[in-house]
């Protein structure tokens, strides 16, 4: 695959998709924290942390999974000028699905850490 225009563009695509989902988990992260009085433990933190991302994870795989719809119609029907776009992109919608299985042998892992339900 050579890089030309289309690999940049599906590059900063992806870029501003991790960014995006790293905004809306600091958010929730600001919002759990509100509920809280005074300071946190590191344990307490920690929990807060892994809620707010386990609160998020669904919106982003949800979001993913609408996105790659097109996106295949796309690679089977659209055109070849865009092909590198849609190769790329599909490349970066299965990586959500090997983190999702990532994140939830981890938490099996975690003695049934039932903030990982």
């Amino acid at each position: 695959m050579e890089v030309n225009i289309t690999l940049i563009s599906v590059l900063l695509t992806i870029i501003g998709y991790s960014i995006n989902n790293s905004i809306i988990v600091f958010d929730r992260v600001r919002e759990n924290m509100g509920t809280k009085n005074g300071h946190l433990s590191e344990a307490e933190y920690k929990e807060l942390v892994n809620t707010s991302i386990d609160e998020t994870i669904w919106m982003a795989l949800d979001g993913s999974i609408t996105t790659i719809i097109p996106v295949i119609f796309l690679l089977i029907m659209g055109s070849s000028a865009i092909a590198t776009f849609n190769v790329a992109y599909v490349c970066r919608l299965s990586c959500w699905y090997i983190l999702f299985h990532l994140h939830r042998s981890v938490c099996l892992g975690l003695d049934q850490n039932p903030s990982c339900t």
